[in-house]
């Protein structure tokens, strides 16, 4: 039997189908993908296809992930985790 976690997500027409996403947490870089007919597709996040591996704050408190936060480094390193 299967649980709530491990059902199917149903579209308007009932029929089942699965969403398939990868990620890539590399310490470089990081990528995401979801496949879509048996192919993978790289979801970019705006221009960019991967992102830097890097996360921060601003000083506002504001969350800046890949580029903007490999931006800031130089600025805030001590509001900001590289990998």
């Amino acid at each position: 039997m299967l649980t709530d976690q491990h059902k199917p997500f149903f579209s308007k027409r009932s029929i089942a189908y699965e969403v398939i996403i990868g990620i890539d947490l590399g310490t470089t870089f990081s990528a995401t993908a979801v496949v879509r007919d048996g192919v993978p597709h790289i979801v970019p996040q705006g221009d960019e296809r991967i992102m830097p591996s890097v996360v921060g704050f601003t000083p506002q408190g504001a969350l800046l992930v890949g580029t903007p936060a490999r931006n800031q480094y130089v600025l805030h390193p001590d509001r900001t985790v590289r990998m």
